[in-house]
Formats: C-alpha cells, structure tokens, sequence
C-alpha cells in the first residue's frame, strides 16, 4: 500500500510497537524557491528548511540538498518510534559556510564538515568541503560521505525535541544507523540491515578485512556532548568513526529485539512529556556487558570482528576512572 511516498512492511512486534515501520521512504522531487539577497547572504527555501550560502549554488547541487534535506522529515515520520520532533523556529535553518575559520566562528568545529547547533536551531554545513561549486562542475554528484554527513546532521535537526534529552551516543547512533540505509538521492529502504551497516562501516575504515576497532560500550554510554566533540578534536583522522561505530551497533542492537524496541519507544515518549526529569536509558550495566559480548558473537557469525578497544587520544579524562 502506497501512502506518501511509502511503502509499509507491517512491524511484528508481539505486542510491542501499534504502527509500521516503512520498507521504503522514497524521496519527493525537490522544490526550490530563491529568496533576495540578505546581508550578503544568499537565500533558497524548500519544502521544511530555509538555505543560507555565501555564495549563488548551481541549480543541481542546490536541488540536491534540497532533496536530502527534505526526506528527513518524511524519513523520521514514517518511523515507529517518535522521532520527528523538529525544532520550533521553522522552516529550519541551514547556514553554509565558506571556508573552515567562519564555521568556528559561528561556532562549529575544526576538523568537522557539519554540525546541528541545538541553541540556535540551525545547521552549519562547510561549504568548500560538501558543496564546492566552484571546485566542481554543475553536472557532478556529491560524493557519498559528503551526502552522509548532510543526512546525519539534519537527522539531528529534525530531532530537535531530543537535544539534551538523550545521552549523546543514541543521538549519534541512531543517526548513523538511518543514514546506513539511504539509497541515494533521498531514498531509504530497510531491507538487508546487517549488509547495510557492514557496508556503511567499510566507508570509513580503511581495513580491507571486516575487522574493526570500535570503542567499549562502557565507556561509549558516559560521554557527553562536549567529552564527545573534545573527543574527536583529540583523535587521529582514521579513529574518529570509532565512537560513532560503537553508537550504531548498540542502537541496531536496541532496534532488532522486540522487547528492547518496545521499551525504547516508552522512554521516548517519556522524554516527551511535559515538564518530564529525564529519564535514564532502559539498560543496566549487567546488561551493558551483556550486549558487548552479543555484538561481537552476532558480527562474528556473520564475518565481521569487532575490536573493543579504545582510541588513546592524550587525555585520560575520556576514559572510565581508574582504567
């Protein structure tokens, strides 16, 4: 049955989740409205989010964010768990910037390409690095991490009801775990799982083997916003995916059992309500080690080890007490 663009595969859940998880999301083609000019800024609004560039983009690289920023929306709706909450001040914002030194400024990251600021409800994409229209001819296509990156940052966005609500890895993993499963251009399907994150890690590890170091879960679940973008200021370029690794296994294992899923979607809806203390996450730490030794026993039969091991930036404070 089509409905908006979906395709619904029916959750079984013995009870669990009341409504479908979509099969596919397809995206919707892009709408493009160009706005005057504003403090040297130019402007183009789509379907949910309003773009500001330094500088005019090509009508193909600006139809095709367009296209990625607008299947968010339908992405998170189309999902069982309650994760379209999107941040009051719409449509939302997106700010490109066109070199390294005005994203800091604005308050982004060195060594980052993008970052959703939750205070300010925007995102801040580096231009020169995801959308060099100068650099690149009006005929070419993104490359795949460059449309990664778009899609995870705008997951954020568009979960804005979340921020500081959740413990930083499940915002991260989640939104590696649904960017795992775009097709391209906007599209999403939830087929092949497994093969999906296999091949998603192998974009961001150089090993051709199916070995990867992946941080200790213990370790992943205490890190806050902060301790985690410190974290990646400190790490060398081939460990920054570790973390983010480490994030997307323990939110596929959270997804793939029907009683962890279910009592996922009540701590979200938790999280939601009004004047609600936050929460903590469903897991014990019994049950932290116990999902440790599962993900490394799940992945190893399907030819894939798994390397607990942590990244050794300088700082120690990163790192449990006392190890």
């Amino acid at each position: 049955m089509r409905f908006f663009g979906l395709v619904w595969l029916a959750l079984l859940t013995g009870g669990g989740l009341a409504r479908a998880q979509p099969e596919v999301v397809r995206a919707l083609p892009p709408e493009v409205r160009a706005l005057p000019p504003q403090n040297g800024s130019y402007r183009y609004v789509t379907r949910h989010f309003q773009h500001h560039s330094p500088e005019a983009l090509p009508i193909r690289h600006l139809e095709h964010l367009a296209v990625l920023a607008d299947s968010i929306p339908l992405l998170l709706q189309a999902h069982p768990l309650p994760l379209y909450q999107p941040s009051p001040q719409q449509p939302g914002h997106i700010q490109l910037y066109a070199n390294e030194d005005d994203f800091v400024e604005a308050g982004g990251f060195k060594n980052l390409a993008g970052i959703y600021l939750s205070l300010k409800q925007r995102t801040l994409l580096r231009a020169d690095l995801l959308f060099p229209a100068h650099r690149m001819p009006a005929s070419a296509r993104l490359p795949e991490r460059h449309d990664n990156l778009v899609l995870h940052e705008l997951i954020h966005h568009s979960m804005h009801g979340f921020s500081g609500r959740v413990p930083h890895w499940f915002y991260e993993g989640l939104a590696e775990y649904l960017v795992a499963h775009h097709d391209g251009g906007g599209s999403f399907s939830f087929g092949r799982t497994e093969q999906r994150l296999r091949e998603h890690l192998e974009l961001y590890y150089s090993t051709r083997q199916p070995i990867f170091s992946v941080v200790p879960l213990a370790d992943l679940i205490r890190w806050t916003d902060q301790e985690w973008n410190d974290l990646l200021a400190e790490l060398e370029p081939e460990d920054r995916y570790q973390p983010y690794a480490s994030a997307l296994l323990l939110v596929h294992y959270h997804l793939s059992g029907p009683s962890r899923l279910a009592a996922l979607d009540s701590w979200l809806k938790q999280l939601l309500q009004p004047n609600q203390n936050l929460a903590p996450f469903p897991m014990t730490a019994a049950e932290l080690n116990v999902a440790q030794e599962r993900l490394q026993d799940f992945w190893r039969r399907r030819g894939v080890t798994l390397h607990f091991s942590l990244p050794t930036p300088p700082d120690p404070r990163f790192y449990r007490a006392g190890e």
